[in-house]
C-alpha cells in the first residue's frame, strides 16, 4: 500500500466518523525498514485441489457479488463504511501450499532472511512507533489504525495491540510482518465490540518458541532421551511438560501417541549442543519405541497458551482476516465471547524455505455464545487438536435437598445463569437422570469443600489434575432431581457454542483431531482433512478427563474429504473408542464405566456427501444419538488398522464388547436414516458394512 493510499484511507474514515458523530482520528504508521517486507507472496489460483475439498469454491450468486465488488473496487463493512483501499485477497491455494511442504529440507535455515543488528534495531524503532500509536488509539478510543507495509519488531513481553472496551476499531495491516521477541500475544482484546483486523500480515518470533533436535539414544530404564539440538534452536525454550513431536527426514510427520517428558531438559554438553530429556516413559503398546531411537528428528513444541497470536475475552463481533503465523503456538484463545466472530484466511503453518517442523492449531474457543466461523483457513503440524470449540460439563458433588445440588466447576468460569436448563447424567452409565431450571445459585466460599470435591473428581472419577480450583456452586432448581457424587451436569441453555461454521478449511498432520463440542448448531462443510491421530472430525463429550463438552445438537457434517484419518497408535487406547471413526459423534466415557445405552445425549445429526479414504477403523461412528441421518457418503478402504503396531488390539473391546470394524458403526442410536452410502475397497479387518448395536429405529 502506498503512503498516499494510507492517507486517503485515513481521511475517508475520519470524514465518515465525523459525519457519524464519533470522536478520535485514525493513525497511519510508517513501517519502512531495512530488509524485505513481511507480506507473503501467494499464488491466486482456483483451489479444489483434492476431490471433495470446497476451498475457494463459489456459488454463481457469490461470483456475481464478487464481480460487483471488484468493479467498484470497494469492500463495504457491516456498518456501511466503504473501505476503498482494501480488497480481500484470494484464499491460499492448497496445491501451492502442499508444494511448499513437499520442498522441506532439513538443511534449510531457521529464517528466510538474516537481519543485521542495525536492521533489527530499526525494526524495533518501527515497533516502538506502532506501539505508541496503538496505545494512543486505546486511550483516545480511536476507530482506525492503518499500519504501513514493513517489518515491526517487539521486545519480549510487549503486546503491540492491547484494547479493553473498544468499540468499532479497525486495524489495517496490509503486507506487514510482525516479529515478536518473546511468547507474548500480538493482539489482546477484552470487552471489545465490532473489532476488525485485516491483513495480509505475517507473524514470526525470534527466538522461536520451540526447539528441534535429533535423537542420539534412549535409555528406557532411566527414561532419558539424549538428543542433539539442531543448529540455531534455543534449548532454553523447552520446559517440563512440553509434548514431543517426531518426523522423518523429509519433514513428514510420524504418527505416534503423546510423548511428554515429565522432567526438565538438561544441557550436558553445550559446546556440542547435546542434552537430555528426563522422565520420558516409553509406552510400547502405543508404539513409542518406533520414534524413540537414534536418528529420529523431533521438536519440543510450544506449550498450551504460550505464544498465542490473538486473545479475545468477553468480546463481540470480532473479524480477523488474512493472517499467517509461522512461529508455532495457537492462533487464537477466545473465551466468553458473545460473537458472532469470524476468522477467514488464517494460516498457522511452517514457514516455507526453513527447516521448521512445527505449524500450529486454530486454538481454543470456550464458552462462546454465537459462532465462531472459520473459512478458507489452513492449520497443520500441530501437537494436539487442530481446532477446539467447546464448553465443559461439571461433576455433581452432593445433593442437599431434592431441588438443591452442589457441583464442582471444571473451569474457573461460573457456567450458568438464572433460568438455564441443566441436564444430569449418571456418572457410571451416562444414562440421563433428568432436567431442571436454575432458580438461583451461589458460589460457596469454602476451600475445604472445594479441595474435597476436586480430590474426589480426580481420584475416583478420572478427571484430570488440570481441573480448576474454583469453589463449588450451590444451585436451587425449579423441580426435584435425584443425583449423587460423581454424576455429570451440563448446561443445556448457555455457556456453549451455537451456530458454528467451519467451511472450506484444510487441516493436516494433526496429533489429535478437529474437535467441536457442546454445540447447539454446527455446520462443517467442504473441508479437506488429512492424517489425524484421532478422528478427523470429532463431535464428542468427555464424561471425565478434561470434561470437555457437553453434548451437541443440530449438527451437519457435509461434503468434507477425509484421508488417512485416524492414523495413530494412540488408537490402541481403549477409551478412544468414541474417537476411532474418521467422523465420530457421541459420548466419550471414562475407562471404569458401564457402556451408555441411552440415546438421549446427542440429537439431530446429519452426515452427508462426505468422502472418506483409508480410515483406521470405522469411516463413520455415531454413539448415543437420536434423529440421525447418514446419506450419500463414500467410504473407501475403511478399517486399515495401519497405525497400530498390534493388529489384535482394538479400541473399545474391553469396554464395549467389540471394536468399530465397520464402514458405518452405530452404537445405541434411535431414529436412524441410512441411504445412498457407498462402502468400497474394504480393508482386511472389516467385519460389517454397517453395524447397528443397541439401536432402536
Amino acid at each position: 500500500m502506498k503512503k498516499t493510499m494510507s492517507k486517503t484511507l485515513t481521511a475517508l474514515f475520519c470524514i465518515v466518523l465525523a459525519l457519524s458523530g464519533c470522536q478520535g482520528q485514525g493513525d497511519t504508521v510508517s513501517g519502512s525498514a531495512s530488509g524485505t517486507s513481511g507480506g507473503q507472496s501467494q499464488t491466486e489460483v482456483s483451489v479444489n485441489d483434492s476431490e471433495g475439498s470446497g476451498m475457494n469454491s463459489q456459488t454463481e450468486s457469490e461470483k456475481t457479488n464478487d464481480s460487483q465488488a471488484q468493479t467498484s473496487n470497494a469492500v463495504t463493512s457491516s456498518k456501511g463504511i466503504s473501505d476503498s483501499g482494501w480488497k480481500a485477497p484470494a484464499p491460499m491455494s492448497i496445491s501451492t501450499y502442499k508444494k511448499g511442504v513437499a520442498a522441506f529440507k532439513l538443511t534449510d535455515p531457521l529464517f528466510t532472511k538474516t537481519y543485521t543488528e542495525a536492521q533489527k534495531q530499526k525494526q524495533r524503532e518501527n515497533g516502538d512507533e506502532l506501539l505508541a500509536k496503538s496505545r494512543r488509539a486505546a486511550m483516545m478510543r480511536e476507530k482506525l489504525i492503518v499500519v504501513e507495509p514493513g517489518v515491526y519488531r517487539f521486545a519480549e513481553g510487549v503486546v503491540p495491540f492491547k484494547f479493553e472496551g473498544s468499540d468499532g476499531l479497525t486495524i489495517y495491516m496490509e503486507n506487514v510482518e510482525i516479529i515478536l521477541e518473546g511468547h507474548q500475544a500480538l493482539f489482546e482484546f477484552s470487552n471489545a465490540t465490532n473489532t476488525t483486523i485485516h491483513g495480509p500480515v505475517t507473524v514470526d518470533r525470534d527466538p522461536l518458541p520451540f526447539m528441534q533436535f535429533r535423537v542420539i539414544s534412549y535409555n528406557e530404564l532411566s527414561q532419558q532421551l539424549k538428543v542433539q539440538v539442531l543448529p540455531g534452536y534455543d534449548y532454553e525454550t523447552t520446559k517440563a511438560g512440553s509434548n514431543l513431536q517426531f518426523f522423518r527426514e523429509d519433514g513428514s510427520w510420524i504418527p505416534h501417541c503423546f510423548i511428554t517428558p515429565k522432567g526438565d531438559f538438561i544441557m550436558t554438553d553445550k559446546a556440542n549442543r547435546i542434552g537430555v530429556f528426563t522422565q520420558v516413559p516409553c509406552y510400547r503398546q502405543y508404539g513409542d519405541d518406533v520414534v524413540l531411537k537414534a536418528g529420529t528428528i523431533g521438536a519440543s513444541v510450544v506449550q498450551g497458551w504460550n505464544a498465542v497470536v490473538g486473545s479475545f475475552i468477553d468480546c463481540e463481533k470480532t473479524t480477523v482476516t488474512d493472517l499467517t503465523n509461522y512461529a508455532g503456538g495457537m492462533f487464537l484463545y477466545e473465551t466468553r465471547s458473545k460473537g458472532p466472530n469470524t476468522y477467514e484466511r488464517i494460516y498457522n503453518i511452517r514457514r516455507p524455505g526453513t527447516n521448521r517442523l512445527i505449524g500450529g492449531p486454530a486454538g481454543q474457543i470456550m464458552y462462546i455464545s454465537d459462532g465462531p466461523t472459520f473459512k478458507n483457513c489452513i492449520f497443520g503440524f500441530t501437537d494436539d487438536d487442530g481446532l477446539d470449540v467447546l464448553a465443559f460439563s461439571h461433576m455433581v458433588y452432593k445433593q442437599e435437598e431434592p431441588n438443591v445440588v452442589i457441583f464442582k466447576p471444571t473451569q474457573a468460569e461460573l457456567p450458568l445463569k438464572k433460568g438455564d436448563t441443566l441436564n444430569f447424567f449418571d456418572g457410571k452409565s451416562y444414562t440421563k437422570l433428568g432436567s431442571a431450571k436454575v432458580v438461583s445459585f451461589k458460589q460457596i466460599n469454602d476451600e475445604s469443600m472445594m479441595n474435597d470435591a476436586r480430590s474426589k473428581a480426580i481420584q475416583q472419577f478420572e478427571y484430570f489434575e488440570t481441573m480448576s480450583t474454583a469453589n463449588c456452586v450451590r444451585v436451587v432448581l425449579d423441580r426435584n432431581v435425584s443425583v449423587k457424587l460423581g454424576d455429570t451436569m451440563e448446561n443445556a441453555t448457555s455457556y456453549r457454542p451455537s451456530n458454528v461454521l467451519i467451511k472450506d478449511c484444510y487441516f493436516h498432520d494433526l496429533f489429535c483431531r478437529v474437535l467441536v463440542q457442546g454445540c447447539n448448531g454446527l455446520v462443517m462443510e467442504g473441508n479437506l482433512i488429512e492424517r489425524t491421530g484421532l478422528s478427523a472430525i470429532d463431535i464428542d463429550h468427555e464424561q471425565a478427563f478434561w470434561a470437555e463438552g457437553p453434548n451437541s445438537n443440530n449438527v451437519v457434517i457435509r461434503n468434507n474429504t477425509i484421508i488417512d484419518s485416524p492414523c495413530s497408535p494412540y488408537m490402541n487406547n481403549g477409551p478412544t473408542f468414541t474417537h476411532s471413526g474418521a467422523i465420530s459423534v457421541g459420548v466419550s466415557q471414562r475407562a471404569n464405566c458401564t457402556p451408555c445405552k441411552d440415546w438421549q445425549s446427542f440429537t439431530n445429526i446429519t452426515i452427508e456427501g462426505n468422502k472418506i479414504y483409508n480410515s483406521m477403523y470405522a469411516g463413520i461412528l455415531v454413539k448415543n444419538a437420536m434423529n440421525v441421518t447418514i446419506k450419500n457418503n463414500l467410504i473407501q478402504n475403511p478399517c486399515t488398522k495401519i497405525g497400530t503396531p498390534y493388529k489384535d488390539t482394538n479400541p473399545g473391546e474391553g469396554y464395549y464388547g467389540e471394536a468399530p470394524l465397520a464402514g458405518i458403526y452405530l452404537f445405541s442410536c434411535k431414529d436412524v436414516t441410512l441411504s445412498g452410502n457407498t462402502i468400497t475397497k474394504k480393508g482386511q479387518y472389516v467385519k460389517w458394512d454397517i453395524r447397528k448395536l443397541y439401536c432402536a429405529d
